[in-house]
């Protein structure tokens, strides 16, 4: 069987149509090659078999953007304007009862998402692999995609220890390898991921950190509207030192080991959607140096199920109520409180994306979080969230998040973190392999059950240059500054970052 789809994926010429066996694993690629096809060939076979040709189940692209929006037909970039005008115009079809034809959607057609057919990885194909090893594949194990990559930084931080006075500045080299494996099939999916975070500090051996984190997800496809996923993750890591429940100054790091478990299933009929989602994370701390951290070792479970309904195409109202278990593997904690607990949330909204412009997504409603002891206060209030992308142009994304949520704390009297955040962004992309990024955030953290209370403000700079698919260039500067009411918990912090990333 034959199949359709946009260039957009094997040359940055998204309005011509390559036609392939769907056997094959990837847009443009002839079995046995790793190579693509050069756009004279590509487009030349997209000439030889006309619409008529198609076969009757084919799905056709959205041309209003050209499967990027990036270049017309003709190799030249479509103007500002006439994509905001197309926007105006496929928003007046939907509005009178003509849906959108398979339209990217604002995430995808993001300057952070979108493909890049020239410079993003191809990855190694398994079978090939296990032919230069010499190992026989088969249908099971020659079906799959390695993306292997290694990063290399060196970072300069004023304020290591994130403390307000006689602040301490290193540098630090920083090593992160890492892999993925995804399967390469029409229906289900299978993936495996590994990596590791290795930091060295000049002049500061006792923060030295080695991190590393791997697991494993798939799905089923029961059907073109039905999906279960399941996935497992195990990870060791360490706190940050600007976290609350860091030992401090003059102490090790704190290490933990966290497993994730995670389940979903979701479906998506003509207008109702339901998805429902559950995990269970197990952490266990350990001790840094004489403080003891058993008392933080626990178990959280949470499960949400999100009830959606599509009344007009693009536009969702939304239902989603949550509950969360928490269990301490101490009863009571080394000040003599009982931590364990749980608590609730709903929230309703809609989220709005038709166009591949805009997407908006809102949500309000109530939390709550309690625990087993009295004596701890019982938090509850207002819930809200808000997810908004914009690409303004075809050049530039602006990103908004909101989101307030109940974190865990072991700090004495102290029931938990009702944190609220706040976060803006833009992507900007002159060129194809150039990427600038700005980003600003805002977090307020209210230590529920004790007067604390801390405000943190984040500013961020990038620029990422791709000069080949295997090679990544970066360069970022952030700034933090968190001011709290409790005494010697406010600082300030400025890292400048350099890395150089190869992958395959």
């Amino acid at each position: 069987m034959l199949s359709i789809r946009t260039t957009s994926a094997c040359w940055p010429k998204p309005m011509l149509v390559c036609w392939w066996p769907r056997s094959l694993p990837n847009l443009c690629r002839k079995p046995g090659m790793r190579k693509k096809l050069s756009y004279s060939t590509c487009r030349s076979q997209s000439l030889r078999m006309s619409g008529s040709q198609a076969p009757a189940d084919l799905k056709p692209r959205d041309f209003l953007y050209g499967g990027g929006g990036r270049e017309n037909a003709r190799g030249r970039r479509v103007p500002g304007g006439l994509r905001r005008v197309g926007a105006v115009l496929l928003g007046l079809l939907v509005a009178i009862g003509f849906p959108p034809a398979l339209a990217q959607t604002a995430k995808e057609d993001s300057v952070a998402k979108r493909a890049r057919a020239d410079y993003d990885p191809l990855g190694v194909e398994s079978r090939d692999l296990l032919a230069r090893l010499g190992i026989p594949a088969n249908p099971a194990t020659g079906s799959f995609l390695i993306f292997p990559k290694f990063k290399m930084g060196v970072e300069h931080d004023d304020n290591i220890f994130r403390i307000e006075e006689d602040v301490r500045s290193d540098s630090i080299l920083r090593f992160q390898p890492s892999v993925r494996v995804k399967s390469d099939w029409d229906n289900h999916a299978l993936n495996f991921s590994a990596g590791a975070n290795v930091g060295r500090f000049n002049e500061n051996g006792s923060e030295d950190y080695e991190d590393y984190n791997f697991g494993t997800s798939g799905r089923v496809d029961l059907s073109e509207r039905t999906r279960l996923g399941a996935g497992i993750a195990f990870s060791k890591a360490h706190t940050a030192r600007s976290s609350p429940d860091d030992s401090g100054l003059g102490v090790p790091l704190t290490e933990n080991v966290e497993t994730t478990y995670n389940l979903n299933a979701a479906f998506k009929g003509e207008r109702f959607s339901f998805r429902l989602v559950g995990k269970a994370e197990i952490i266990d701390f350990d001790d840094a140096g004489p403080i003891n951290n058993d008392d933080q070792d626990r178990a959280e479970y949470e499960g949400r199920f999100r009830v959606g309904y599509e009344f007009v195409v693009g536009t969702t109202l939304f239902v989603e109520p949550r509950y969360n278990i928490v269990e301490y593997d101490d009863t009571f904690d080394d000040s003599g409180l009982q931590r364990s607990g749980g608590g609730y949330e709903v929230q309703g909204g809609f989220s709005w994306d038709i166009s591949g412009v805009t997407f908006l997504e809102l949500g309000a409603g109530f939390l709550q979080q309690k625990r087993d002891d009295t004596r701890l206060k019982t938090i509850d209030g207002i819930s809200f969230s808000g997810d908004f992308i914009w690409n303004a142009t075809d050049l530039m994304t602006l990103t908004s998040r909101l989101s307030r949520s109940v974190e865990e704390t072991t700090i004495l009297d102290a029931t938990g973190i009702l944190k609220t955040e706040w976060g803006l962004a833009m992507d900007y992309d002159p060129l194809e392999n150039l990427i600038f990024n700005l980003e600003g955030a805002f977090k307020n953290e209210k230590f529920e059950g004790v007067s604390r209370e801390e405000d943190t403000i984040k500013f961020q700079f990038g620029a990422k240059y791709i000069p080949r698919p295997n090679f990544v260039a970066e360069l970022k500067y952030r700034f933090e500054k968190r001011d709290s009411n409790e005494v010697g918990e406010s600082f300030k912090d400025n890292r400048w970052v350099a890395s150089l990333t190869l992958r395959l």
